[in-house]
């Protein structure tokens, strides 16, 4: 799977994002609730995202329904985060590759994906 993350018109975010976090879990079904099963890997990193160094936490999940990218980008003056989610759906999933946009601290934050070259072990 490739990131980029790319801030409007000014050019590339930083090139160089320091690895802090890696985890990795796999849900069980929830007989009370019926959840369906889920896996996840969460990555967290530190780079510059708005002229400010922010810890940026990345989360690939997949259930039976869909595949799910979930970026937070941390606000440090606040418990309010940024967040960008991508949703595809399973049957969607492979061929994929898109843009998704949105906004810390007023600046315009592009997320690139392509899942074209991701390989899902089952």
């Amino acid at each position: 799977m490739a990131l980029t993350m790319y801030r409007s018109s000014v050019g590339a975010l930083s090139s160089s994002f320091k690895f802090l976090q890696h985890s990795e879990g796999k849900s069980i079904e929830d007989a009370v609730t019926n959840r369906i099963a889920q896996n996840f890997v969460t990555y967290t990193y530190e780079t510059n995202v708005a002229n400010l160094c922010r810890n940026v936490t990345v989360t690939w999940s997949k259930n039976l329904m869909n595949h799910t990218l979930h970026i937070v980008v941390e606000n440090p003056s606040s418990e309010n985060h940024y967040t960008c989610k991508v949703d595809l759906k399973t049957w969607q999933f492979w061929g994929r590759k898109g843009l998704k946009s949105f906004r810390v601290d007023d600046k315009c934050v592009n997320v690139f994906w392509d899942f074209r070259a991701c390989k899902i072990l089952y």
